[in-house]
């Protein structure tokens, strides 16, 4: 009867086997450990229904998340941060182990990653060695847990903007190849957009993000949507700007391939402060390496189509026109780039904010 009752509250898993259950349970939820009492044919266990240490519950929370622990570690971890330390002869016997050797598969990574240890150098002070819980190094993991949060984001950022980039120019050249009959851009401007853009988004990788506070996983589903709709929408303002430069402004091709030429370099890098961001461009400030790698290389695209490097010149009035152009769509593209987020997760896409152990860490 007394196993049944355990097994109800969540304290065994099966009858017979619950007392390691037992013990985790309550440590986990910061509370001493229980008081057994052995009888000819029972075991009479007493349970104190006061919290020790509250902090204890989210230390073994943001352990067991960060390393996924056994059930053993999770209990040492649980009375070394309640006893503030022991012995090793201690914590044996709080384990009613039959001596300090038999620590080792229950200790298991605790000692190798960090989070708790043992003080004596000695063989001989071996088993009366202290195991400290050594809370800085929990703070470490955490740190490491966000800087690898931070790393997914930026990946995030990149895949979206690489995706976009390239069935923007793709698409582009290829139905004007295709429909109009014309290159829009030569060889040569392919391999400096090439050159100016690696640049430029090497510096993602300094740039300031936000990561959730969930776990992180691919959700491929807003990556590519997002950055199809994104892509698409580039496709489109290109054309404008190409018809825009030979049916109303009537220039002739050797000046649309500037033009063209300035357009996809500058838009391009604009395009690298929508994907970064889920809300508006202005939410999360830019990292100041990432604000100086796209300013210069627009800087030497821009000073290229003036004065014509490898190309027909286009003057300074044509490269403004081409930049209040590209500034225009890029307004544009982060409302359209919000619709899309929104449409997404409302059929389901995971939410970018949430709470969880790392945000009370914080």
């Amino acid at each position: 009867m007394q196993g049944r009752v355990f097994h109800d509250l969540n304290f065994m898993e099966r009858e017979g086997s619950g007392f390691d259950k037992i013990f985790e349970v309550l440590l986990a939820h910061g509370r001493s450990l229980p008081l057994l009492v052995e009888g000819p044919d029972s075991v009479h266990v007493t349970i104190q229904r006061r919290i020790l240490k509250p902090e204890v519950i989210g230390l073994i929370a943001k352990a067991n998340q960060s390393f996924k622990l056994t059930q053993r570690e999770r209990i040492c971890l649980g009375i070394l941060a309640l006893g503030d330390g022991l012995t090793a002869v201690g914590l044996a016997a709080q384990l009613e182990l039959p001596g300090v050797d038999a620590l080792k598969s229950w200790l298991g990574r605790l000692l190798e990653v960090g989070l708790v240890k043992a003080q004596g150098r000695t063989e001989a002070a071996r088993a009366a060695a202290s195991i400290v819980l050594m809370t800085p190094g929990l703070s470490v993991i955490v740190d490491a847990i966000k800087e690898s949060r931070n790393i997914f984001q930026r990946m995030n950022s990149y895949a979206i903007y690489r995706i976009t980039e390239t069935l923007r120019v793709l698409l582009f050249m290829t139905l004007s190849i295709l429909v109009f009959n014309f290159y829009p851009v030569t060889a040569v401007m392919i391999v400096m957009l090439a050159l100016l853009n690696d640049g430029a988004i090497l510096s993602i990788a300094y740039d300031h993000v936000l990561y959730k506070s969930q776990p992180e996983a691919w959700d491929m589903r807003t990556v590519l949507g997002v950055s199809t709709v994104l892509g698409v929408i580039g496709v489109v303002s290109a054309f404008g700007l190409f018809y825009l430069g030979e049916r109303v402004f009537h220039l002739d091709r050797a000046h649309i391939q500037t033009l063209m030429y300035l357009k996809l370099s500058v838009a391009g890098h604009l395009t690298i402060f929508l994907t970064r961001t889920r809300g508006p461009f202005w939410s999360i400030r830019p990292a100041r390496i990432l604000w100086a790698a796209v300013l210069g290389t627009q800087v030497v695209a821009t000073l290229i189509a003036v004065y014509g490097v490898f190309m027909t010149p286009l003057g300074w009035g044509w490269s403004m026109f081409v930049w209040g152009y590209a500034l225009t769509w890029f307004l544009l593209n982060d409302r359209v780039k919000l619709l899309a987020y929104w449409i997404l997760e409302r059929r389901g896409a995971p939410s970018a904010n949430g709470s969880g152990l790392l945000a009370q860490a914080k």
